[in-house]
């Protein structure tokens, strides 16, 4: 087995830079002469990212602590719950 080989920082950056230049030009290539949108970066709203830090601002329970809980709201259930409260009848 071959032993793992430590790279620089320069040289992880010159690789993200290909590999990114890459994705673009194959976005690209899927139609002609059309450049197809290709997302570099997302922006969170800032509705979301005050929610966010709202919720890890919070105080912990005992179980999110010891059990890794998620936090309210966030969970499996509540996630079905909604999905049912969202189907109405009609």
């Amino acid at each position: 087995m071959k032993g793992r080989r430590v790279i620089t920082f320069t040289e992880l950056e010159r690789r993200r830079a290909r590999r990114d230049y890459m994705r673009r030009y194959r976005a690209r290539g899927g139609k002609a002469n059309g450049v197809r949108p290709y997302v570099t970066a997302t922006i969170v709203p800032c509705a979301v990212e005050a929610e966010r830090e709202a919720a890890l601002a919070a105080a912990r329970t005992p179980n999110q602590l010891l059990l890794g809980d998620p936090l309210p709201g966030r969970s499996a259930l509540d996630k079905k719950n909604a999905r049912a409260n969202k189907r109405g009848i009609w």
